[in-house]
């Protein structure tokens, strides 16, 4: 695949203090290897499926904003960490590219 073209999808979470006591909140990223460039998509204490396929539409819109070579189809996508990706998520994903 070409490096200019090829997104990589992950999650990292980091707990955090807040008034309610600690939380983990999970962070969706996107990066282009190609470039390093790293799209945040959105951050989430709750990572449902409401929540990704809306974070789904985003990242359309975000890879038609940045003019990707197959706008009809979408950027290749690369998913890590596939434990945090429920198969809820990943079709999420993947009915928007």
């Amino acid at each position: 695949m070409h490096t200019k073209t090829l997104w990589v999808c992950d999650f990292f979470s980091k707990k955090v203090w807040t008034v309610g006591g600690l939380v983990e909140y999970f962070v969706l990223f996107f990066i282009q290897p190609g470039t390093r460039q790293v799209h945040i998509a959105g951050i989430t204490a709750n990572p449902d499926g409401a929540w990704m396929a809306q974070q789904a539409r985003n990242m359309c819109m975000f890879f038609a904003d940045q003019r990707c070579d197959q706008p009809l189809d979408g950027p290749p996508l690369l998913t890590v960490g596939q434990g945090q990706f429920l198969p809820a998520h990943l079709n999420s994903l993947r009915a928007f590219r």
